[in-house]
């Protein structure tokens, strides 16, 4: 669970946000060609484009554990969203 909430955490609050993380990872993708698989990654980062995901639920309520006054629901919209984007950019490369 926690490695889900930091993978997320990671695409939503970077300084580029989710699209500026997608294609950062792209860009490292071409350098690891032959030791990062990237099909594993899109596959993580899909996850959380499913709203009923227990992974989406999970960051969720980390973040509002750990101090987010926001909503569950908007947190989990924001991780929909942003894993969208996010897979939208490193498919773009």
């Amino acid at each position: 669970a926690k490695d889900a909430y930091d993978f997320m955490y990671v695409v939503l609050y970077n300084d580029g946000g989710p699209g500026e993380a997608g294609h950062a990872v792209a860009r490292q993708l071409i350098l690891a060609e032959d030791s990062a698989d990237p099909d594993e990654i899109r596959h993580v980062a899909s996850i959380f484009t499913q709203p009923d995901s227990a992974w989406v639920g999970c960051f969720a309520r980390t973040m509002m554990d750990t101090g987010d006054e926001s909503s569950e629901e908007q947190l989990a919209s924001d991780a929909v969203v942003g894993a969208q984007m996010f897979l939208d950019a490193l498919n773009a490369q």
